[in-house]
């Protein structure tokens, strides 16, 4: 995406795994995500409360994306990079568009992440990458990652954390899903398309739903 400045994506990919481990020893889910401005300062940090506020919805990139919203207009947040530790779910994804959030680096993939979590039902991710999410919508949201030399770092804070099933019934899960996969019936009637919107203030208004 052309006009952005160059930013250090490394140091603040490195933030975020602070911030995640801040999450885990608070008793929630490793994962954290700053937001940084159009000059290279983080002006947001949060981590995973989805635990300790018994709140679905609480991933760090939606709950910093509700934070955003209420600090920040929309042309200011489409010059903004939100930098997570790991690859947004649909539902942070979601958000992430609806608050026009301009650019998404993550260090570690959805799959990645799922090879750590399994079938954890603390975190029974997704196998939808953001990019298939964005890709739907009206917005060039700009996405870099993942990030393999932090790879390392990011999977230490998910040390021990994860207890996925045994794989006997992980096996069976993944066989139920694709069963109900080939039965369901394809939507037949297409979405209409509307003009792209460009992610100022003066576009068509529009905010909302990891694993």
């Amino acid at each position: 995406m052309t006009g952005r400045p160059s930013l250090d994506h490394l140091a603040h990919l490195r933030r975020a795994v602070e911030v995640s481990r801040r999450a885990r020893a608070a008793g929630n889910t490793p994962f954290g995500a700053v937001l940084v401005d159009a000059q290279g300062a983080i002006v947001l940090e949060q981590g995973n409360v989805e635990v300790t506020q018994r709140l679905c919805t609480g991933h760090a990139e939606t709950t910093l994306v509700a934070r955003a919203c209420q600090e920040y207009g929309r042309e200011a947040l489409w010059a903004c990079t939100l930098y997570t530790t790991c690859e947004p779910c649909a539902m942070c994804a979601g958000a992430i568009y609806w608050a026009n959030i301009g650019r998404v680096v993550y260090a570690l993939s959805e799959e990645r992440l799922l090879a750590l979590t399994g079938d954890d039902p603390q975190n029974p991710t997704l196998s939808l990458p953001c990019r298939e999410v964005f890709a739907r919508g009206q917005k060039a949201i700009e996405v870099l990652g993942p990030f393999p030399e932090l790879e390392a770092e990011v999977v230490a804070v998910h040390d021990g954390f994860w207890r996925p099933a045994a794989p006997g019934a992980q096996a069976a899960a993944t066989a139920g899903t694709r069963r109900v996969a080939t039965t369901a019936k394809p939507a037949t009637t297409p979405r209409a398309t509307r003009p792209s919107e460009t992610g100022s203030d003066q576009a068509r208004p529009s905010t909302a739903s990891r694993e």
